[in-house]
Formats: structure tokens, C-alpha cells, sequence
């Protein structure tokens, strides 16, 4: 699919097994589990597999919303494995607009409209630069097809 121009979305990003109450429950993972049994396959994914973007869920880890979880979108895929994509949210996974700042590139579709981006740029919701990197993901993406 992807050599003939058209990028991949992989998900459900780390910790999603299971439908039911995927909204409130927490999955509670040991930092080394976290890396060496639910993130190694995501590292080879991203790594091997060269996904245009990766799609968080709604599920939290370790207390924070997987589509809000700075440990896991920026320290471990962003950072550590280098990926130059775009995190998508699950439909309306974003808890907010801070989800944001804190490592999804995209938030839809409620919080993907222009006036609520803006605002929450001009409140100091989501930092200016860090607007920016969502734009060059997204648009990095795409013309990299």
C-alpha cells in the first residue's frame, strides 16, 4: 500500500484490549513491561513498517488518557523511536485541548476545528511551537508520499 504513494495508520497505540468501558478503564503497566512486551511491537512497526501516522485510543495508562499521555506519544514514539508521522486520536479520544500539547497531532473530529485550535493557541492551551510541529507532521506526511 505505502509504495504506491499511500500512507498507513497503525492502531490502536499501546494498552487498547478491550471494547467495553474502553473509556474509563486504566491499564496499569510496569515500566519495563511497558517497553519490552506493549511497546516492542510498536517500535518495530514504526521502525520497519514506516506507518504515515499512528492512532492513539481512548483507554488511559498508568492514569493518563493514551491520547493525552506524554510518555508514551512523545518520550517513547516521538523521541525514542524517532517517528516522523502523526498521531491521530480514536474518534474524539482527546480528552481536551491540552491533549495537544502533550503529544496527539490531531484530535477528531471536536476538537479539530480551526476556531478551537486557535483559541486554545491564543490561551497558551497548545504552545505556538508545538503547533507548529502538528502542522509539519501532518503536512510532512503527506508530501513524503
Amino acid at each position: 500500500m505505502q509504495q504506491r504513494g499511500v500512507y498507513s495508520l497503525a492502531k490502536h497505540y499501546i494498552g487498547n484490549y478491550q471494547e467495553t468501558s474502553r473509556s474509563v478503564v486504566n491499564e496499569i503497566i510496569d515500566e519495563r513491561a511497558l517497553h519490552e512486551l506493549y511497546g516492542r511491537q510498536w517500535e518495530i512497526i514504526v521502525k520497519q513498517g514506516n506507518p504515515g501516522a499512528v492512532m492513539c485510543a481512548f483507554q488511559k495508562v498508568n492514569g493518563q488518557y493514551a491520547c493525552a499521555n506524554p510518555h508514551l506519544l512523545i518520550d517513547m514514539l516521538k523521541d525514542a523511536w524517532q517517528f516522523p508521522g502523526w498521531v491521530s486520536s480514536d474518534f474524539n479520544a482527546c480528552p481536551n485541548y491540552g491533549a495537544f500539547d502533550l503529544g496527539a497531532d490531531v484530535c477528531a473530529p471536536d476538537l479539530g476545528t480551526l476556531d478551537g485550535l486557535r483559541q486554545a493557541v491564543d490561551s497558551g492551551v497548545i504552545s505556538p511551537a508545538r503547533f507548529e510541529n502538528m502542522v509539519h507532521r501532518v503536512l510532512r506526511t503527506f508530501f513524503a508520499r
